[in-house]
């Protein structure tokens, strides 16, 4: 909610009324984060949007860290997979396409994915990827 950042932090906001039950924090990157988890009794994870570093090595580690505490049902966003679009070189500052490939070639037996990315004839912005648990 980077546009709106207030709204979603601020206790008061018509969003936190009507969704309470949503835990919302940022700025945690592993380790922080995952004792912030476990410091507040939060085992699992229903939704995550991974949008910190995006370097290769901090988003493959967000993602390895945090996966681990998804839930059965839970999605995982991972947000700038492509931010020049597809078959352009990426910048320097973003690795995430590189942890989208690895997470496609090394966790293809626990997770899915879909990357959804823009091209000549759509927009949707810096990429996304949707990741999920596959169902045994």
């Amino acid at each position: 909610m980077g546009a709106v950042p207030d709204k979603i932090h601020n206790l008061n906001s018509k969003f936190r009324k009507i969704y309470p039950d949503i835990d919302v924090f940022k700025g945690f990157n592993v380790p922080n984060g995952i004792n912030y988890l476990k410091n507040n009794n939060i085992h699992n994870i229903d939704i995550l949007w991974i949008d910190g570093d995006h370097s290769f090595e901090g988003s493959l580690n967000d993602f390895k860290n945090y996966s681990k505490l998804l839930s059965n049902n839970g999605f995982i966003f991972m947000h700038d997979t492509l931010p020049n679009g597809q078959n352009n070189k990426q910048p320097d500052w973003c690795g995430v396409n590189k942890t989208i490939q690895y997470i496609h070639e090394n966790y293809k037996n626990e997770f899915e994915l879909i990357n959804i990315v823009g091209n000549k004839n759509r927009k949707p912005g810096t990429g996304f990827a949707i990741i999920k648990r596959k169902q045994q």
